[in-house]
């Protein structure tokens, strides 16, 4: 909504506190139906479709919001817009993994007694073993051992193989 409309108001209205606040920037926040107790009013019908965390301002709070990748009609994901770097969809899951060599069936590099990339099929920056692995085998069904398949854990936990998942890297300035 309103990211490239500088005409762009929102008004956000509390209950609880009697209180309205009005925004506005060129960088309102996408319409939800409510922040906490906050309710966002609209006025006018322009509305930016986010594609992914990412196309949400760093202004906004953390917090369930519409996208709509591939020109769908969208859903509801949680967008961390708190963590360093924010904008990430779901939770950490490779916080275990910062800073750890890539692991290969033919090249252990992980933080474990075993060998962490053929124990769970994939290769992927292991520490000891797994908190998530997006490189590993896609099971349809709930796979037999845990840790197994696209793995998240903070996701839908550990027997749960993902679909799909799209990692993305950009240069960062340190």
């Amino acid at each position: 909504m309103c990211l490239s409309d500088p005409q762009c108001c929102v008004a956000s209205y509390s209950k609880g506190a009697s209180t309205c606040r009005i925004d506005t920037s060129e960088r309102c926040c996408v319409a939800s139906e409510t922040f906490d107790e906050w309710s966002l009013i609209q006025r006018n019908s322009y509305q930016r479709r986010p594609i992914d965390c990412n196309d949400i301002p760093d202004t906004c709070p953390s917090g369930v919001y519409k996208v709509f990748p591939n020109q769908t009609e969208g859903f509801d994901v949680y967008c961390e817009m708190n963590i360093d770097e924010g904008h990430w969809t779901v939770s950490n899951s490779l916080e275990h993994h910062n800073g750890h060599h890539f692991s290969t069936k033919d090249s252990d590099n992980d933080n474990h007694s075993s060998h962490c990339a053929k124990e769970y099929p994939g290769a992927w920056w292991f520490n000891a073993c797994v908190t998530s692995d997006l490189n590993g085998q896609y099971f349809q069904k709930t796979p037999a051992s845990p840790h197994w398949g696209v793995y998240w854990r903070s996701w839908k936990g550990e027997n749960y193989s993902l679909k799909g998942s799209l990692m993305m890297m950009r240069r960062v300035s340190i």
